[in-house]
């Protein structure tokens, strides 16, 4: 019974987390989906640490709703690098990152290419 209410809760986190498709298999919202299967294979049924699953939906929840951006604002929308949020999602992507594991560019060089004067 108590399986059931917080796979229902889960489940609405799940569609607060967006999935990126930028980043193909290291995207932390497929992560969460994926774990959150596991966790309640079974669905409802599913028999869970009560403590455990309540303390990780409360974390993830206050994440999901940027509870922390909310009571911590920046100053500045960019990094400690100084890019802004589109050069550090192309950085991050899958693309970017296939190119490092070819070996065709090195780290610095990819850099490189988002500084900015």
């Amino acid at each position: 019974m108590a399986a059931a209410s917080r796979y229902r809760k889960f489940l609405k986190l799940c569609e607060m987390w967006p999935v990126d498709a930028s980043k193909t298999e290291r995207d932390l919202g497929l992560y969460i989906r994926r774990r959150i299967a596991e966790g309640f294979r079974q669905g409802d049924a599913s028999e869970i640490d009560v403590a455990e699953c309540d303390r990780i939906y409360n974390s993830l929840h206050r994440i999901a709703s940027n509870h922390f951006r909310r009571s911590y604002p920046r100053l500045r929308d960019s990094s400690f690098s100084g890019l802004n949020v589109q050069d550090c999602r192309a950085i991050n992507s899958t693309e970017a990152y296939e190119t490092l594991q070819s070996g065709k560019l090195k780290f610095a060089k990819i850099w490189s290419m988002f500084q900015r004067d």
